[in-house]
């Protein structure tokens, strides 16, 4: 199956908020590029690229503005 891009990002911040029993984090994510219609699909997945590994949390559903695009990521990523 494919995928579209709904948005590119810049600078990232990304909080573990809880550890047990199951790991949640807080994302704010400056936004770069954005496709108007993808964007407001849902739910969508959320890559974060870190160091040469790529984080993904799938079926998000993120707050969106103008600037930056924030979201709670409940468990761990899937890392490849």
């Amino acid at each position: 199956m494919g995928y579209q891009a709904a948005a590119s990002v810049g600078a990232w911040t990304l909080t573990r908020t809880q550890t047990t029993p199951e790991p949640e984090y807080d994302a704010v994510l400056q936004l770069d590029a954005i496709d108007a219609f993808w964007v407001q699909q849902r739910p969508m997945d959320l890559d974060l690229h870190i160091g040469q590994r790529i984080w993904t949390w799938s079926q998000v559903d993120p707050s969106l503005d103008a600037e930056s695009l924030a979201v709670t990521l409940t468990g761990g990523p899937s890392i490849h």
